[in-house]
């Protein structure tokens, strides 16, 4: 009696086991690269995903709330105005819409991307992107892609 107890109990620890290991979350560094289409190249070396649905501590001590979305993906590249939150989806496709701040332009950034898995990893190399902001003329756009590599590659 005893004996199966102890089968069953390690069963579904193997089990819970095997379901965390698949996630990413701060366990590995990234690089999140912007190619402006004017020839900008933005680059983020030390940026962390965060992809199970909970509360985590980030680099700095500050509390990183990925509770909003169950099927989503936290972006974190260290500087306070460049956290994206990604919706992932069954077609391995990333989405996010958000706020783009720089020290001149307050505006909305759109990205798309689809994405590969490689064990724990995630890879975007083809993602597109979309700034927008208005000032007092007109409505100005960048354009460009973006790409999502873990370092140790």
């Amino acid at each position: 009696m005893w004996l199966k107890l102890v089968r069953i109990s390690l069963f579904f620890l193997l089990i819970f086991v095997c379901y965390t290991c698949q996630k990413e979350n701060g366990k590995n560094e990234y690089s999140l690269i912007f190619y402006y289409d004017n020839g900008i190249i933005e680059k983020y070396e030390n940026t962390l995903l965060y992809e199970q649905r909970r509360n985590h501590i980030d680099r700095y001590g500050n509390m990183v709330n990925n509770k909003s979305y169950t099927n989503g993906l936290l972006v974190d590249t260290g500087m306070g105005s460049r956290r994206f939150v990604f919706l992932k989806t069954d077609t391995d496709f990333l989405a996010c819409c958000g706020s783009y701040y720089t020290k001149m332009v307050m505006g909305n950034i759109e990205m798309y991307g689809k994405y590969k898995r490689k064990g724990r990893s995630i890879i975007v190399n083809d993602g597109t992107f979309t700034i927008s902001w208005k000032d007092s003329v007109q409505t100005n756009t960048l354009l460009g892609t973006w790409t999502l590599t873990p370092n140790k590659y």
